[in-house]
């Protein structure tokens, strides 16, 4: 699994990518929609939580039914039926489905190794199918998290310090794209620029 910080990049990169603003836009007037935006993008580690609640141990379910697809179309619809914005439903949802399937797939390239070496993956087809399913190459560090020690490691330091690299790289080339482009638009505002 990749860190907070790197699906949380993510989820401002799709903003970025669905903003009709610029990206030179003050970021403070779209901050409630960021602040969303990385929230949806976290959302299956949600898991963690309810390990520690519920079994004590932060990773007793991580990556088992809130990593599934089953989640990410119920989760998805749950949020698509949210009465915010002008979006239609189906805009809202679609949305939802990019952010928190986002996830899933970084997921799915996250090891302790980059490169040719298989990822951890994660239960797509949970609870129907249980086995881990992960990509043969690795693209994201997996953070170590299995005790405070292992959270704070220098590792975990390398991890974010190359989310950081990646995501501000896809960001700033999602920023020459739309800056390129005669049409923007904001799927969740329902209209085109």
């Amino acid at each position: 699994m990749a860190s907070t910080v790197g699906h949380s990049l993510a989820g401002f990169c799709i903003h970025v990518l669905t903003s009709k603003t610029s990206s030179r836009f003050p970021i403070h007037k779209d901050l409630k929609r960021i602040v969303f935006f990385a929230f949806l993008s976290n959302l299956p580690d949600l898991d963690f939580v309810i390990g520690w609640v519920w079994y004590h141990r932060f990773n007793a379910i991580h990556g088992e039914i809130t990593h599934s697809l089953l989640f990410l179309v119920l989760a998805s619809l749950l949020f698509g039926a949210l009465p915010f914005g002008p979006a239609s439903f189906w805009k809202r949802t679609a949305m939802a489905f990019f952010l928190i399937g986002s996830h899933d797939l970084i997921d799915f390239f996250s090891s302790q190794a980059l490169g040719l070496h298989p990822a951890y993956g994660i239960h797509p087809f949970y609870p129907f199918y249980s086995e881990r399913i992960g990509a043969p190459v690795t693209l994201f560090y997996g953070v170590r998290h299995k005790n405070l020690d292992q959270l704070l490691s220098f590792d975990n330091v390398w991890g974010v310090l190359y989310e950081l690299l990646v995501f501000s790289s896809l960001f700033l080339l999602i920023d020459r794209l739309k800056r390129n482009s005669r049409f923007r638009t904001d799927p969740m505002s329902g209209q085109g620029a």
